[in-house]
């Protein structure tokens, strides 16, 4: 595998060096779902996938959301992410929780749903006199059961929940097996990707290891997956991998729920975490990440602290404009000023 030539394909197949039209964009969303909003965002903002689209990309998803085109649902190890309402078949069969045995408080709020709503958590607590933050942990083991809905039309606090049933009746969970699921899944992962490992795979989706392993297993067996020393590749994807390619250049500050970030947080946050600071991006210089953006989350804007990359001294001095250049376009810096660059004062 020739490292150029992977890292080219992976830019340009997660549209950083391309920005994605809007048909592009809605094939990239359904390849990366489930797909997260935007990490420490405002409540009720809609799913995005920032730096790749070529126009607002906010207004679009946000649009789709209330339309019920997009739907939301806990899926990576119980997290909020979002879906293509048409795949609810397939991340349900590759996510839902057993729903066979309810607690008696979830069958009573779900009999609730059936037969009252759809209701809001408050109306949940006028009725049944149980205070929200007990309604609200078994509303969201009800959701990764796909047994209720919650509907995020807008970016409204008091979102209504649904029984699934009757809003979908026409989803079929049987469709596919969970490793039919998940054997479809990792193969879109393998595209966007392009040269991935289990670990990629689980930190992303939060599949367990053995289900990772044993779905690989079996799509290297069907001549879908090649293995080698780094990893897994798409068999139609050998040749541009090993084919010389221009190295990648440029410089792309990602926010921490990014599709690139998450596949990589089994190591991403060893490597760049900071002792006084919390990591507010990470930088993608030339394909690989190769440094962070220091800051605080607060529910105020405050200064981003500091900028480091893992450069030669030269490089780093070189390229500041460069680097601090492409953090603006992912920040506010005239709300959220930069302080410092590589530890020295702006």
């Amino acid at each position: 595998m020739l490292k150029t030539s992977v890292t080219a394909l992976r830019m340009r197949r997660n549209y950083l060096t391309n920005p994605a039209s809007v048909e592009e964009y809605n094939r990239l969303f359904r390849m990366m779902s489930p797909v997260f909003t935007e990490y420490w965002c405002r409540p009720g903002s809609p799913p995005t996938l920032p730096m790749r689209a070529a126009f607002d990309d906010y207004e679009h998803c946000f649009r789709h959301r209330a339309n019920r085109e997009l739907i939301k649902g806990r899926f990576q190890n119980g997290n909020i992410a979002y879906i293509f309402a048409d795949e609810l078949d397939l991340y349900g069969a590759a996510y839902k929780k057993d729903s066979g045995k309810l607690s008696l408080a979830e069958e009573d709020i779900l009999d609730l749903i059936r037969s009252d709503g759809p209701l809001t958590i408050k109306a949940i607590k006028e009725i049944t006199g149980l205070r929200a933050k007990d309604i609200t942990p078994i509303l969201h083991k009800l959701q990764e059961k796909f047994l209720v809905f919650e509907d995020q039309a807008d970016d409204e606090w008091d979102r209504a929940w649904y029984d699934f049933d009757a809003e979908f009746p026409n989803v079929d969970f049987n469709r596919y097996t969970r490793m039919e699921a998940m054997k479809i899944i990792i193969l879109r992962f393998a595209y966007l990707y392009v040269l991935f490992n289990e670990d990629n795979i689980r930190s992303y989706y939060g599949f367990s290891m053995k289900d990772i392993k044993k779905a690989i297993a079996n799509l290297v067996t069907e001549n879908k997956l090649i293995p080698c020393e780094d990893g897994y590749i798409l068999p139609e994807d050998l040749e541009a991998a090993t084919s010389p390619k221009p190295p990648v250049r440029g410089v792309v500050a990602l926010q921490r729920n990014d599709f690139l970030v998450k596949a990589n947080a089994h190591c991403l946050y060893d490597k760049f975490r900071h002792t006084d600071y919390d990591i507010k991006y990470f930088l993608l210089i030339d394909g690989e990440f190769r440094g962070a953006v220091y800051g605080f989350f607060k529910f105020t804007p405050v200064p981003l602290e500091d900028i480091f990359v893992n450069l030669p001294e030269d490089e780093a001095a070189e390229r500041k404009e460069e680097i601090i250049s492409a953090v603006g376009r992912t920040a506010d810096l005239s709300v959220t000023p930069l302080k410092r660059y590589c530890g020295q004062d702006l």
